[in-house]
């Protein structure tokens, strides 16, 4: 954590000690990282499910929730505004989302949970890597419902990338094609997993 990452937590600490919480979806003071309202809007309904087409075919994908309003207000406060706090919540959106995944016969045994790289520079401004700690939280979350889960940080980014914040959508589609590729350590398990006969 760098100097001015450290200095923003521990101002962000003093301010909690003398005055109450803030909901980090719509900024109302509460005791709680959301207020009910927005827990609701995170946690209501069936996560959405859609048919996305890649390169490598048509594959299904799973979301939480719409990105709007308060959980994308939420989401920004985690990953921008160091509310680490909202990351319980966030995690449990997110393990709905991958038990419907199950449910929908998609996933069928384990899964393995693999967040999209920060950039470095973005990890070290925020003291933590918000993503990665996301995935790690909802893995243990689904082992504890006896689900056969795990993160690894599987790839790697293969070229820079602008901040995606404020983007429209084509532009942010623009700005990741070719900017991932397999790490080291998702070749080495792709390997091994292809000598078990597992791929």
């Amino acid at each position: 954590m760098g100097p001015a990452s450290l200095a923003l937590t521990l101002w962000r600490a003093a301010l909690d000690l003398v005055a109450p919480g803030r909901c980090a979806g719509c900024g109302r003071q509460v005791a709680v990282p959301l207020c009910e309202l927005c827990a609701r809007q995170l946690h209501r309904g069936q996560p959405l499910a859609r048919w996305i087409t890649t390169s490598a075919g048509t594959v299904p994908a799973f979301a939480a929730a719409p990105y709007e309003g308060c959980v994308r207000a939420a989401l920004i406060a985690y990953k921008e505004r160091g509310r680490r706090d909202v990351g319980a919540e966030l995690a449990s959106a997110l393990t709905r989302a991958a038990v419907m995944a199950w449910a929908s016969g998609v996933l069928t045994s384990s899964a393995l949970l693999v967040p999209v790289p920060s950039r470095r520079d973005a990890v070290r401004e925020r003291g933590y890597d918000a993503v990665s700690l996301l995935a790690t939280r909802c893995a243990r979350r689904l082992k504890a419902m006896a689900r056969a889960a795990a993160a690894a940080p599987m790839l790697r980014q293969a070229r820079a990338v602008s901040d995606q914040a404020g983007l429209s959508i084509n532009r942010r589609r623009s700005n990741m094609s070719g900017a991932l590729a397999v790490s080291a350590r998702g070749d080495r398990r792709r390997d091994r997993e292809a000598a078990r006969g597992e791929l």
